[in-house]
């Protein structure tokens, strides 16, 4: 696909990698949103959420093309999960729906595996992320034939404050590695978000909020960078109700986090507080809890695939 001006060649799906070079600056709008390249050299990502039959709209100096978002078909959706205990869950599955079939997990090495009743994650922790359970139930009600894999990365006691999610550190970049090792095995396989549970390290040891809200904005940029994904929508989920309550350098890192949608476009908040508090003993959620704040991530993911703010173009 190209004319005198420009080139435009690659996969035009949702999640897909394009190039669209010209000798001029290219622009690319997707359903008339303008979006970031997602790399060098005129390396663009669909959105993930754009839907099939959405224009794209591509110009360069005096010169523009017009595409559609191309249907993939069943999908295949990944999910790296990142954060930590309450990302993995503390508490056991005793009255929860069993995993959807279309769900699976992959190990550490990138093996694709069903859901166990302890699913391990990295540095050996392990748990039955019923965040996560919850989430995928959600997600796929509305998409018949589409599938989840989730990327485990998530692992108690972690943070920014002592070295595990900063970009360079261990956490962060085996989760980078492995969910790019997983995309590059299965090429069919499609980024669809990221979804991390995390910060009470942080909170705990009153990390000084605008040190915290910097190591946030790196961590945004950086996992979008490093996956090749300049609009990759990340839901956060909000510290437990309990464990926030009369701490009030636990309320400033909350708040923090309450704020990246506000800062940080393709971003949301699954509340622990709303409608009701998702129940916790001050610092992990029960099973109810993290059924219930699970529910809310589909909701929030919505609300971040929407969150487009004014994203600067390049």
């Amino acid at each position: 696909m190209s004319d005198a001006t420009f080139e435009v060649a690659g996969d035009l799906a949702p999640s897909g990698l394009f190039t669209a070079t010209g000798p001029v600056p290219v622009t690319v709008r997707v359903a008339g949103i303008p979006i970031a390249p997602s790399g060098p050299d005129g390396l663009f990502r669909v959105p993930p959420f754009a839907v099939p039959g959405a224009p794209i709209d591509v110009s360069a100096g005096g010169a523009s093309r017009g595409f559609t978002v191309a249907d993939p078909g069943p999908t295949t959706w990944v999910f790296p999960l990142a954060g930590q205990s309450n990302m993995v869950s503390r508490a056991d599955a005793d009255g929860s729906a069993p995993w959807p079939a279309a769900v699976r997990f992959v190990t550490q090495k990138g093996r694709p595996i069903a859901p166990r009743a302890e699913i391990r994650t990295a540095a050996s922790d392990a748990g039955p992320f019923l965040i996560a359970k919850r989430f995928s139930a959600d997600f796929l009600a509305t998409r018949p034939g589409d599938r989840i894999v989730f990327v485990p990365g998530a692992v108690g006691g972690t943070s920014f404050w002592n070295k595990r999610w900063n970009p360079g550190d261990d956490l962060y970049e085996n989760l980078v590695a492995l969910t790019r090792t997983v995309l590059t095995q299965h090429p069919t396989w499609r980024l669809r978000a990221m979804l991390f549970q995390g910060f009470e390290t942080d909170g705990s040891n009153a990390m000084d909020p605008a040190t915290f809200r910097d190591a946030l904005a790196r961590l945004i940029e950086s996992v979008r960078r490093d996956l090749r994904a300049a609009q990759l929508p990340i839901v956060f989920g909000e510290l437990p109700a309990g464990f926030v309550a009369s701490f009030p350098e636990r309320v400033a890192i909350r708040d923090e986090v309450l704020r990246a949608p506000e800062a940080f476009p393709y971003t949301a908040v699954a509340s622990s507080r709303i409608p009701v508090a998702a129940e916790d003993d001050g610092l992990h959620y029960s099973t109810a809890g993290l059924l219930a704040i699970g529910e809310r991530y589909a909701p929030a993911l919505a609300l971040a695939d929407a969150n487009a703010l004014a994203e600067p173009v390049a």
